[in-house]
């Protein structure tokens, strides 16, 4: 039966692949400062840099976050445990790429 080897190479002689951490961007309503989305940036290696524009509409007081360009692709999460989003439809005049809504789980 043949030997399985692995990690022959030291870590730092080998090539980075997939995704490089692009860090987190926090969204918090601009009305009453409810905190609502995180959005965790990554990028391919060797992709060039996507521009998206999303915005997070309030489900406490009604308001919305600010317009965020966000560099790379991302993950959106919600700000704490308390909290659900969804992606929903723009029907506001806020130029957005995305535009997702965040409500409070309990009700």
């Amino acid at each position: 039966m043949a030997e399985l080897k692995i990690n022959q190479e030291p870590e730092e002689k080998r090539k980075l692949k997939g995704l490089v951490d692009g860090g987190k961007v926090h969204s918090t309503c601009i009305n009453c400062g409810k905190s609502l989305m995180d959005f965790q940036l990554v990028q391919p290696q060797a992709q060039a840099e996507v521009l998206t524009r999303v915005v997070v509409k309030c489900g406490f007081c009604g308001g919305h976050s600010a317009v965020e360009q966000l560099a790379g692709q991302f993950y959106p999460g919600a700000a704490n445990d308390d909290i659900n989003f969804d992606v929903a439809d723009n029907d506001t005049e806020i130029e957005c790429d995305v535009y997702f809504k965040a409500w409070s789980k309990c009700k």
